[in-house]
């Protein structure tokens, strides 16, 4: 089990980080070495998805069953507080945290048999939907671009959504061993889901503290932080000694999720109103954290969750 599930980690992350590092890669090759061939190779890759479009296939997500197929020692999908996953366009965001370095807890839980049939869109950075050869996965497990129009359109139509309000500044300020969340100024999810009528339901992935090392925050910040503003990684991490961008695997994965938040559905959402929300949520958060610590966290009572 453990064989099949090292192959599937090893060949969605080869691919994430080929598909980082390709074009910077082309762009050297050509300026300094006056090598053509790998701007040729992309200029094929995007003409040919040009004039074929990558299709949502199915069967990949079936193949890619990370949580049935175990990478690390324990890699769990947990609903607690009598919550389930949400039915099938029940107008349900969930909202998970941390966001990690390369979201090892959210990719195990988009490709989930527990979320199969909750029709749940879901959302990440621009960043891969433009990247060569990852955005393809992206397409075919039926993953979108977490931007202001994406989400309208989705939105508009009831079906549930999923994100990582944290986004890359959580990835940034990512420390091993340390619950972060960075939340104060993320607001903007709350305010879709005030608009468009949808209870929010928190999450939290333990054991994602866990899954690198990394350079502490306070290196290099000020350039770290700009680049995340142009949604672009400040990160600057290590895992296995044998493969740095793959985890650490001797780990318990525990993806743990609570009850919806029930909003109010508010056309014109003020500020107070947002604030309201984003009050709540914070709170579910901690508490959802608090009481599963002792059963989930790595490090018992002693966890904290510390709020950016």
């Amino acid at each position: 089990m453990y064989f099949l599930g090292f192959i599937r980690m090893w060949l969605f992350y080869t691919t994430w980080i080929v598909g980082i590092a390709a074009i910077p890669y082309a762009t050297v090759a050509a300026v300094f070495y006056y090598n053509l061939i790998p701007v040729y190779i992309l200029l094929f890759y995007y003409s040919f998805r040009y004039i074929f479009p990558a299709q949502r296939w199915d069967w990949y997500k079936e193949l890619m069953r990370l949580n049935i197929y175990p990478y690390c020692n324990k890699q769990n999908i947990i609903f607690v507080d009598g919550a389930e996953p949400p039915k099938s366009y029940s107008n349900i965001m969930l909202a998970m945290a941390p966001h990690g370095i390369l979201t090892i807890g959210y990719t195990c839980l988009v490709s989930s048999i527990e979320m199969e049939k909750t029709d749940i869109k879901w959302l990440v950075t621009d960043f891969l939907k433009i990247l060569p050869f990852i955005r393809d996965i992206m397409v075919w497990v039926d993953i979108h671009a977490c931007n202001k129009n994406q989400m309208k359109d989705i939105m508009k139509t009831g079906c549930n959504v999923s994100l990582l309000p944290g986004g890359f500044q959580e990835a940034t300020m990512f420390k091993q061993n340390h619950h972060r969340m960075y939340i104060k100024d993320r607001k903007g999810f709350l305010s879709y889901a005030l608009k468009y009528g949808y209870n929010v339901q928190p999450g939290y992935i333990f054991g994602e503290e866990q899954t690198y090392w990394q350079l502490d925050a306070k290196y290099g910040a000020t350039f770290r932080y700009w680049l995340n503003q142009y949604q672009l990684p400040g990160t600057i991490f290590s895992g296995q000694w044998w493969c740095p961008y793959m985890p650490f695997n001797n780990i318990d994965l525990n993806v743990v999720i609570g009850k919806p938040i029930e909003l109010k559905q508010i056309d014109q959402p003020t500020s107070a109103d947002i604030d309201d929300a984003h009050n709540k949520y914070i709170n579910a958060m901690k508490s959802l954290f608090d009481r599963c610590k002792e059963q989930y966290s790595a490090q018992g009572k002693s966890a904290v969750l510390e709020i950016y």
